[in-house]
């Protein structure tokens, strides 16, 4: 059967979470911990995450959670063993490290040949990690040797510092960077402040700046996740917008990942619940008079789709017109656009980009429907079309199968 002839189906759009955390208190200590809130001192596995994430359609990275240094190695090894496992929905792993330490290269070259290992990370926020600390001569030469072996480093810094995360990345060229969490950004500082409110922990411009210059580095892509955690009581989608629509329109739709920081999350509400206020903030992007967007043709699908981690295989149809007419000025299509797959066609059918999977591709999809193409213009209308996710943050695709 053509593509063009195949029935519209409904599956769930894959999400692919770059942000999970798994953590078993009985097997490692993480020292953070104690002050934690109360609803994050305990044991989480896959079981829990499940069930955070039932109804949705998802694959995970895991997120190193700090542990004590000792069992750096430990964690790694558990983290490796759980994303081969045909049963999990964790399919890669950023691991802990410590960049500091002059035994980092032994340390990481062990995982050489660990294909889940996607990239290293170091928490930069804590007491111990003072402003300028990534900028020492150890620490860079050690994040720079990461890019010699095809891995990133994830920047999870305060705001205020986000310019030391600038200067790393400008003195690490040859590595991918991720930044964590939208810098780190404090909703509070977005909203008219209220009695009882505390003082944020940056001021707007100061966060905008960062991100900003982050953005125009060519080696480093943003991570809308983090945020939700620190949703003032009471607040909504709403709250959250301008931070997220910052990161999208200063990333741009090819260099933003989604992640939940499940089980953080859970200062926030439930993980579904972010994914729901996600989807509601991207869509008004579209919707909102003020956030029509006029973009290059190659942008449109791209903007809805990849900017929440969904990018879809679509027809070739969309390619050789956008080719042969160039531009089309409309606005960017919604989170309506859905890729039809077969629901009995396995998870190995899915090709990703490397690096947290930058993108998905859905490689036996049906098409979209036509009518959903209206926004892109009548000459589309009729067509199916087939976005091949070209990732520039990415260097090469990855098959992976479970």
């Amino acid at each position: 059967m053509s593509v063009l002839a195949s029935p519209l189906l409904e599956p769930k759009p894959l999400i692919i979470d770059t942000h999970q955390h798994l953590w078993d208190l009985a097997k490692f200590k993480l020292p953070w911990l104690g002050d934690a809130p109360e609803v994050l001192r305990h044991t989480f596995h896959v079981a829990e995450y499940r069930q955070a994430t039932r109804g949705l359609n998802i694959k995970a990275v895991y997120m190193e959670i700090f542990v004590d240094a000792a069992q750096l190695v430990a964690e790694a090894e558990h983290v490796i063993r759980l994303s081969r496992d045909a049963a999990s929905p964790t399919v890669a792993a950023v691991i802990g490290g410590r960049p500091e330490s002059p035994r980092f290269a032994e340390y990481v070259n062990r995982f050489k040949g660990d294909k889940e290992v996607k990239g290293v990370r170091r928490v930069l926020h804590e007491a111990e990690t003072p402003a300028g600390y990534c900028l020492g001569d150890e620490f860079v030469k050690s994040v720079r040797q990461l890019g010699e072996l095809g891995l990133s480093f994830d920047l999870c810094m305060r705001p205020s510092e986000l310019k030391d995360g600038m200067k790393l990345t400008e003195l690490c060229p040859e590595t991918r960077f991720i930044v964590d969490h939208c810098g780190n950004a404090d909703p509070k500082a977005f909203r008219p402040s209220k009695s009882g409110d505390e003082k944020p922990w940056h001021t707007v411009d100061e966060w905008k700046r960062g991100i900003d210059g982050l953005a125009k580095r060519p080696n480093v892509i943003g991570k809308v996740s983090g945020v939700f955690a620190r949703l003032p009581k009471g607040g909504g989608a709403s709250d959250l917008a301008p931070i997220v629509n910052h990161c999208l329109d200063a990333f741009g739709p090819d260099r933003v990942v989604f992640g939940s920081d499940w089980p953080v999350c859970l200062l926030g509400g439930p993980l579904a619940t972010w994914v729901a206020m996600l989807r509601e903030i991207v869509a008004a992007r579209v919707i909102g008079q003020h956030d029509v967007r006029m973009v290059q043709p190659r942008d449109h699908l791209d903007f809805a789709l990849k900017s929440l981690h969904e990018t879809r295989v679509l027809a070739d149809g969309r390619r050789e017109h956008l080719d042969r007419h160039g531009p089309l000025h409309a606005p960017v299509p919604s989170l309506v656009h859905r890729a039809h797959a077969a629901s009995a066609e396995p998870i190995e059918d899915h090709v990703v980009a490397d690096h947290q999977f930058l993108g998905l591709a859905l490689a036996n999809s049906r098409g979209l429907e036509a009518s959903q193409l209206a926004p892109v213009g009548e000459k589309c209308r009729d067509r199916f079309v087939r976005n091949t996710a070209s990732h520039q943050a990415s260097e090469r695709i990855l098959s992976f199968l479970r």
